[in-house]
């Protein structure tokens, strides 16, 4: 799995720092996907995505103890969202 994001706002012009990390598996007690991509304050709403760019999450939290474990909403939660909105959309322009 593969992030892009900006840490503490490091990115500028130019460059923004790509993440690798592996899926960990779901929390139960956060009904969320854990992942072992680095994260900090900034990574916010970064996107997940596999080797083939396909988009599976969203960085929503980090471990205050150990910033390599991440937490993401879940692939379903993802696109349950998505729909909702695109349809919401679609409403508005016709």
């Amino acid at each position: 799995m593969y992030n892009v994001a900006a840490p503490g706002g490091a990115h500028e012009r130019g460059y923004v720092p790509h993440f690798k990390g592996i899926y960990s598996g779901y929390s139960e007690k956060m009904k969320s996907d854990i992942y072992t991509i680095p994260a900090y304050p900034g990574c916010s709403g970064s996107p997940i995505v596999n080797r083939y760019g396909e988009l599976v999450g969203l960085l929503f939290a980090v471990n205050g103890n150990f910033h390599h474990l991440s937490v993401s909403i879940t692939h379903a939660q993802l696109f349950t969202f998505i729909n909702s909105h695109l349809d919401m959309t679609e409403k508005l322009i016709d």
